[in-house]
């Protein structure tokens, strides 16, 4: 699930991000810091709904939604969308 959410921060950033890039070989406090730069960006210029998936897919300090959670979370918001 973490590598879906860089794939959202990649393409609403327009910067390639990975998981290796966040994560190996970098404590939380640098997780954090790093995701800290990508998720102010989004949370400037995308949805709040879209904003808090990103983040709760790669919150170092919590492990990542299922990925039915997710599916819900999605269909949920495309329904909305469609009325």
């Amino acid at each position: 699930m973490r590598a879906l959410g860089c794939l959202l921060l990649s393409m609403t950033t327009g910067t390639e991000v990975t998981v290796n890039d966040v994560y190996r070989n970098n404590s939380q406090q640098q997780q954090l810091m790093i995701l800290g730069q990508y998720l102010g960006f989004v949370r400037q210029n995308y949805s709040r709904d879209l904003h808090s998936l990103i983040e709760s897919l790669l919150n170092p300090s919590m492990p990542p939604p299922g990925i039915r959670a997710v599916a819900t979370n999605m269909a949920v918001r495309a329904f909305e969308e469609m009325d």
